[in-house]
C-alpha cells in the first residue's frame, strides 16, 4: 500500500499511476479522478502527502524524488 497517499482534510487519495508514469489524484467524497499528473521520468513508487505544502513526494524508479503541487489547478 505504499504506492497511495492521502489527504485526510480534503478527502482526496493520490495514486502512483506505475505503467503510465503518472499520479492520480481521487477526490474521496465525490469518488471519481479530479488529476492526473503525467509524463513523470520514471515509474512513480512511493507517495507521501505534506498538507503544511500541499504538495506529494514520490520517490521514482530511476532512483529521483518528484514535489508535485497538490493544489487544484483551473
Amino acid at each position: 500500500m505504499d504506492h497511495l497517499a492521502v489527504d485526510i482534510k480534503g478527502q482526496r487519495l493520490f495514486i502512483s499511476g506505475e505503467a503510465a508514469k503518472s499520479l492520480i489524484a481521487v477526490d474521496l467524497r465525490a469518488g471519481k479522478v479530479i488529476h492526473e499528473t503525467k509524463g513523470l521520468s520514471a515509474m512513480p513508487k512511493k507517495a507521501f502527502y505534506l498538507p503544511d505544502t500541499n504538495e506529494i513526494w514520490v520517490t521514482l524508479t530511476d532512483s529521483s524524488v518528484v514535489a508535485i503541487s497538490a493544489s487544484p489547478t483551473k
